[in-house]
């Protein structure tokens, strides 16, 4: 309930019983002046963070990913 705080869930999971979210295995660090959190992944796009803009909310009325 704390994840999803009260709101709809599509039919592919509205038959769970639990929702369960996993940790990364990849590690995150922080980078750039702003300490954006970037994965062990990506690391070109660490060197240069500061030069980004990364969209960090969104906000939808829709449950599924068809809009998209």
């Amino acid at each position: 309930e704390s994840v999803r705080n009260g709101q709809r869930i599509t039919t592919m999971t509205s038959g769970q019983s639990r929702l369960p979210c996993a940790p990364s295995v990849f590690k995150f660090a922080r980078h750039g002046e702003q300490g954006a959190w970037i994965s062990e992944l990506l690391p070109n796009i660490a060197s240069i963070v500061d030069d980004l803009c990364i969209v960090k909310t969104m906000n939808t009325e829709a449950i599924n990913h068809d809009p998209a």
